[in-house]
């Protein structure tokens, strides 16, 4: 794939995680705002009690966590790809934003720790995220419970995403995986993408 090809590939998968991440900065951020004016009225009043505010304000403080870890998420996405691309980092900063999506809806998505001491590819970056992304995309589905793992299949890097309720990749998504040189197998439940390793000491 070229990277003009693969620039597209990322751009269509962030562009459509962001839409569907929206509403969920919008809605902690509105929850904030809200208490964070409950407080402000209360204080304006010459009985109040400030012990009382406490669970106000806390609230309005978990409200902005909420956003924070999903908008620093995002950005972490949003920046030029690093070489290797480091496929753990990469992938953990796509579960939070899919998770985030996936509770809006009643399911989860999930990250188990690695023992692999490298989990660095020598893949082109924009398109190893896009089709982390895009496979991630695909079994969120509803509100499924999808569990992502990373390992190893041979001599090369093994991510599976698991889906109680199935994925299906569109077929250029596919095709644009493979011209990547990204190794696909699917079940019916199982998506697994295949990575070549980066070479020690290959960093720009």
């Amino acid at each position: 794939m070229s990277a003009a090809g693969a620039a597209l590939l990322w751009a269509g998968a962030i562009q459509r995680l962001a839409d569907r991440a929206a509403h969920e900065i919008r809605s902690p951020l509105n929850g904030a705002a809200l208490n964070v004016a409950v407080v402000r009225s209360r204080l304006e009043r010459p009985e109040s009690d400030p012990t009382l505010l406490s669970p106000f304000a806390q609230a309005a403080s978990d409200e902005l966590d909420r956003a924070i870890g999903l908008v620093e998420a995002l950005l972490t996405l949003a920046r030029s790809a690093p070489v290797p691309v480091d496929l753990y980092s990469t992938l953990s900063a796509l579960v939070t934003v899919t998770g985030v999506i996936a509770r809006s809806e009643g399911g989860e998505v999930s990250l188990d720790r690695t023992d692999e001491e490298s989990t660095q590819t020598s893949l082109e970056g924009n398109a190893v995220r896009g089709a982390l992304a895009s496979a991630l995309s695909a079994a969120v589905v509803g509100s499924s419970k999808v569990r992502c793992s990373l390992g190893r299949s041979g001599e090369r890097i093994a991510i599976q995403i698991t889906s109680a309720a199935g994925s299906a990749l569109p077929e250029n998504v596919i095709e644009g995986i493979r011209k990547a040189g990204i190794g696909l197998e699917r079940q019916s439940a199982v998506t697994t993408l295949l990575f070549s390793r980066a070479q020690a000491g290959r960093k720009t």
